[in-house]
């Protein structure tokens, strides 16, 4: 199989060797890996030039003149790959020995989908291992091919790290089109959920690193922590700016042509009318209980229960 590998760089020299010679380490090589650094001060170029010279794979490294945010950055390199699979790589993980196998597998095997992901261990920064499984904690669906019905656009559980897509996903004029209140990863998973299917690949096949400098990761709060979130309206402005990424997302998707409209409609003026409800007083959010059945269809039950609280 022959793959490329987009890999994005910021100020990353304490991890970014260990992580290059794990993907070079694989069965297969890559064709290329495309390095999108975005305004690194440290040595972390000098030391994937130095690495990727060593091992004579091509690579092509691009040097953002202005900080572009991991999204968009993510986003160009991928645009700038040959190969007909390409694989996401963050800077500071490890990935498993036979990774590249095991997708092989999956990727000959479901030919119509357009992005496949994979499990992964969750470690410290010197890779001891403190939970077994990312999806126990991202509660993944348990199916063989995830469509954009399966909540693919309330919850962003696919993981860039562990991904791979077909270049046939890139060549969608909708990619380009991606809303800046989603992830790349987000927005890859849902454009392949409506044009092929997006597949979960159960073994875990990346070291995912969680240390003081990462950008996302797993973070679990305290039960202080969340009740403080309630009492200064934290939780409240993260819903609102959750709901309303969600309407850009269905109008981007609709001016995409891969959502029906009616669908999308019903779906809008949902979310229009639960912002209205969390912009009235407290006692006046009883009105969001007349949207029961609509929660159940575009949300959830448990977001209502929020909904009146919060």
């Amino acid at each position: 199989m022959k793959y490329d590998v987009v890999l994005c760089t910021f100020n990353g020299e304490l991890f970014i060797e260990e992580q290059i010679i794990s993907i070079l380490s694989q069965k297969y090589k890559p064709e290329c890996i495309y390095i999108g650094d975005d305004g690194s001060d440290d040595k972390t170029i000098k030391l994937v030039i130095a690495i990727l010279k060593e091992w004579r794979v091509e690579y092509k490294i691009t040097l953002n003149k202005e900080r572009l945010g991991y999204a968009k950055n993510f986003i160009n390199q991928l645009l700038l790959c040959k190969s007909n699979i390409i694989f996401l790589s963050d800077q500071d993980d490890v990935w498993v020995p036979n990774k590249i196998e095991i997708f092989e597998h999956s990727i000959s095997q479901y030919k119509d989908a357009q992005l496949f992901f994979s499990d992964a261990y969750i470690t410290d920064g010197a890779l001891n291992e403190i939970e077994s499984s990312l999806w126990d904690i991202l509660k993944i669906p348990k199916k063989r091919v995830i469509k954009y019905k399966d909540g693919l656009d309330k919850r962003f559980y696919v993981t860039g790290a562990t991904t791979a897509v077909r270049k046939s996903l890139l060549s969608l004029p909708c990619i380009k089109a991606m809303p800046n209140s989603v992830p790349h990863d987000g927005w890859l998973s849902i454009v392949a959920s409506l044009t092929g299917g997006v597949v979960p690949i159960r073994e875990k096949l990346i070291l995912y690193r969680q240390h003081g400098d990462n950008l996302l990761g797993i973070r679990s709060k305290s039960l202080w922590a969340g009740y403080s979130d309630y009492l200064n309206g934290v939780k409240r402005h993260k819903r609102i700016d959750g709901i309303k990424g969600r309407i850009q997302v269905l109008n981007t998707l609709i001016g995409c042509g891969l959502l029906d409209k009616n669908d999308a409609y019903l779906q809008l003026n949902f979310y229009a009318l639960v912002l209205e409800g969390l912009n009235k007083r407290l006692w006046s959010r009883i009105t969001l209980l007349s949207l029961y059945k609509k929660y159940k269809s575009f949300d959830n039950v448990r977001s209502l229960f929020w909904d009146l609280l919060i």
